[in-house]
């Protein structure tokens, strides 16, 4: 066990402050690679504190210049702050989002590839490996300005793998250290070491410019020091929704540290992990919406099976999820790294602060200090998403349009027996739906639960 312990350290302004070793068990294990792991390039390596935290937002409605602040807890001032860079020359002003992960395991890849901190490429290179269209290539540009412009501060919940705890004071810091592009005429001024090592990426004359990233030391030490877990690529890019594919990320990484087959998380919980919203008027859509993620896993198995309870308040409901032998392949070959505690498991967010972070002139003054909070943000689906889930309605419908006296009659019997009811059956005591309307809706879900298992 690490002791609770003072570390002196200084911050970026070069002021003492005190970094309380929080106590947690500590892992240690044989940091030579396992070859088969190392070689699969399929596989990247997945930094702790991204998987457990919000690096990339959900929120597709977020704004240019808006800073955006989650708040784990009060008491302790912990927060994680993801701050725009400012610049109004820039292409765009937002936090990451969810084509910037996109973006971001590309740039994992090959630096599994290439093993190493930097990362040499050109932009039809990493388009390729981030399953992104080439043809978007000023957003792809975006994304790299996003990714080495804006800035991560963690306050009291930074995991720092090589010590083995979760450390207390403020650590900012960019997902990526430096982002440079040069053009073959510009490597030729260069030393002749650096213009080699360059110059060889310019495989063709299709390849007018390379880019040399370089990921951010907090990141990089982690994964030296094992503090991360192994993810397939492929498997994670084919997970359309980010919703299921940051509880595919949690939840691996939950399951490894409770050595179990299954895991059980408050919906409450879960939303703020994620994160979505808990405001009164989204929780309803927000369970259906985490029950939605969870059949598109079990749909890929990647779980086995999940089992969600609503519960009457709505807002205690609980969601189980099943792993068996098959949907076990990540932890089995994260075994040890799993199982390490990084003091992130059991936090919750109590909500969001946003800030416009603009002081240019250019911005009402007013404007640039306003603070909205909320308890978390709204689900926002994208329109692929609108479309699935309309194609799902229509085959459930036209199902249920077709079924016999008989079945449609044992169909309303699990209505009326469904949680559901039991639940949300005030909107038809207070006039907000009619009893039918209500059954057909529960009946409609059903139907779709059933199509996507």
């Amino acid at each position: 066990m690490v002791k609770k312990n003072q570390l002196k350290k200084q911050d970026s302004g070069q002021i003492d402050i005190d970094i309380l070793m929080i106590e947690t068990e500590e892992i240690n294990y044989d940091l030579d690679s396992d070859p088969e792991l190392e070689n699969n390039l399929e596989l990247i390596k997945y930094e702790m504190n991204m998987i457990e935290l919000p690096f990339f937002t959900k929120d597709k409605n977020i704004e240019d210049g808006k800073a955006r602040k989650y708040i784990f807890s009060e008491r302790d001032k912990s927060y994680m702050k993801v701050i725009p860079s400012g610049d109004l020359d820039l292409i765009s002003n937002k936090i990451p989002q969810e084509f910037d992960e996109k973006i971001f395991y590309g740039i994992l890849k090959l630096s599994k590839k290439q093993k190493s901190q930097e990362v040499i490429t050109d932009y039809f290179t990493l388009a390729k490996v981030s399953n992104v269209p080439y043809k978007n290539l000023e957003r792809i540009k975006d994304s790299i300005e996003r990714l080495s412009r804006c800035t991560i501060e963690l306050h009291n919940i930074l995991y720092n793998a090589q010590l083995g705890v979760k450390i207390a004071g403020k650590e900012p810091f960019p997902i990526l250290q430096q982002a440079f592009t040069y053009s073959f005429e510009q490597t030729v001024e260069f030393p002749k070491e650096l213009r080699e090592k360059y110059q060889k990426h310019f495989r063709n004359s299709k390849i007018n410019e390379i880019l040399i990233l370089t990921f951010s030391n907090h990141m990089y030490k982690n994964i030296e020091h094992k503090g991360f877990l192994y993810f397939d690529q492929k498997e994670l890019l084919n997970i359309k929704n980010a919703t299921a594919r940051k509880i595919y990320l949690l939840i691996t990484k939950w399951q490894g540290w409770e050595k179990k087959t299954t895991i059980k998380r408050a919906c409450r919980f879960l939303a703020s992990r994620i994160p979505l919203s808990w405001e009164k008027s989204n929780i309803s859509k927000t369970v259906e919406y985490i029950e939605t993620s969870a059949a598109l896993l079990k749909r890929k198995n990647l779980i086995n099976d999940f089992y969600l309870t609503r519960t009457k308040p709505l807002a205690n409901s609980y969601i189980e999820f099943c792993f068996s032998d098959q949907t076990n392949k990540v932890i089995e070959f994260n075994k040890k790294a799993a199982s390490v505690t990084t003091g992130h498991e059991n936090m919750v967010m109590d909500g969001f602060e946003d800030e416009n972070i603009f002081k240019s002139s250019m911005v009402d003054r007013n404007k640039s200090n306003e603070i909205i909070q909320g308890e978390l943000f709204e689900v926002i689906e994208t329109e692929d998403e609108k479309e699935k889930e309309n194609e799902l309605t229509e085959k459930a419908e036209k199902i249920i349009s077709e079924m016999s006296k008989e079945r449609l009659k044992d169909l309303k019997k699990s209505a009326y027996n469904h949680a559901r009811y039991a639940v949300d059956k005030y909107q038809v005591t207070e006039g907000q739906k009619t009893e039918e309307e209500f059954l057909n809706e529960i009946m409609g879900m059903i139907i779709r639960n059933e199509i996507v298992s």
